[in-house]
């Protein structure tokens, strides 16, 4: 006996019998899931209301009176560290960037004294200390840095390994040892800088000067160079007579001295070409 095909309309009425059990199934998830994140939730609630009152119970109504009222104030004191840092960063950036360097180094300082891996503090200390050539405080501020070379060398700034090569150049001109260490910072300086970095051109002049002490001159003339070609204008019309370290090879009667204006004046020639 052969089964009879289902008609179209038997069809449909399936299907929408179908349908309707499937959006009923979609209702009955749904209802479950928001059952189960209340109840969820009045457990958390009842949790917390139960820690809270057990912590009173046990301590009594003063001392959770007492508690509530440290926490209060220790974020209150956070509260006043917060806006202190803050007001200290913008005060004293805003002073090295007017050239008030002497002026900012109150403010540095403290921030300094409670991250010395705070990178953009460090730069605005060390060149802040470079400025009022502050020698002894100089030095002892790289020291410290170099304390935990690891975290020293994770620093991402170029211009900290530069001014801490500065610091060290600036300060130990008759110190082999540390005129080696500024040398191997001012490379490190132009590892870390991109080669499109305007800045670029202070470690370039930093490792002339070095070279110049050291008697190299062909290999100061080449640093000074490249450090004329990344801005036009880097360098001035004259020679820098008046610098530290060319009155320091004055004082002692250095005769490498003398080699300075004529050094500088290819290299200013060649610019102007």
């Amino acid at each position: 006996m052969e089964t009879p095909e289902p008609s179209l309309e038997n069809i449909q009425a399936q299907l929408a019998q179908l349908k309707s059990a499937l959006d009923l199934q979609k209702e009955i998830a749904t209802l479950r899931a928001e059952v189960t994140l209340q109840l969820s939730h009045y457990r958390w609630v009842a949790w917390t209301a139960g820690a809270i009152l057990t912590v009173v119970g046990f301590f009594g109504v003063k001392a959770w009176n007492d508690l509530t009222g440290s926490a209060q104030k220790l974020y209150e004191k956070q509260l006043v560290e917060m806006q202190e840092r803050y007001s200290n960063l913008s005060r004293g950036f805003s002073l090295v960037d007017s050239a008030r360097t002497r002026d900012a180094i109150p403010y540095l300082v403290p921030l300094y004294e409670v991250n010395r891996y705070d990178e953009p503090v460090v730069r605005s200390l060390l060149f802040a200390l470079i400025d009022l050539n502050e020698c002894q405080e100089g030095l002892r501020r790289v020291r410290e840095l170099r304390q935990d070379e690891s975290r020293f060398l994770r620093l991402k700034d170029p211009q900290i390994y530069n001014q801490a090569g500065k610091l060290l150049l600036d300060c130990s001109i008759d110190d082999g040892q540390a005129l080696e260490e500024a040398r191997t910072l001012f490379e490190l300086s132009l590892k870390r800088s991109s080669a499109d970095d305007l800045e670029r051109r202070f470690p370039l002049y930093n490792l002339f000067t070095y070279y110049f002490i050291r008697h190299d001159l062909k290999t100061a003339e080449r640093y000074l160079q490249e450090a004329s070609g990344i801005q036009e204008d880097f360098l001035s019309t004259e020679a820098p007579i008046n610098e530290w370290w060319v009155k320091a090879l004055r004082q002692r009667k250095d005769p490498i001295e003398k080699e300075l204006k004529p050094l500088w004046s290819r290299i200013v020639k060649q610019g102007k070409k």
